[in-house]
């Protein structure tokens, strides 16, 4: 239920020209999305499963590059108000809208 509310607040808070009013009535533009990652490599995951094939785990420095990339080029960030999947096959990482 909780993934549900907060994929429903992304979309409910993307306006479709992307501005928001802020403090004191002044508008600025923002994008709204949302990351759905499955497990991430991080130190606390490697840890709780030592045993796990982490090939299939995404790495944060792909999702931090990817997020740096977004915030520079309009032509490949998303939709506003867009959910996106992050998944990690065999060592690739693949960010798709859903």
């Amino acid at each position: 239920m909780a993934k549900a509310a907060t994929h429903h607040l992304v979309k409910s808070l993307a306006f479709e020209d992307g501005i928001v009013a802020g403090f004191g009535g002044v508008a600025f533009p923002c994008h709204i999305n949302a990351i759905l990652p499955g497990v991430l490599d991080t130190e606390s995951n490697r840890q709780g499963m030592p045993d796990a094939d982490v090939s299939d785990w995404t790495p944060l420095s792909h999702v931090a590059d990817e997020l740096v990339k977004w915030a520079g080029d309009d032509q490949t960030r998303p939709a506003n108000g867009s959910l996106v999947k992050i998944a990690t096959n065999a060592g690739t990482t693949t960010f798709e809208e859903v």
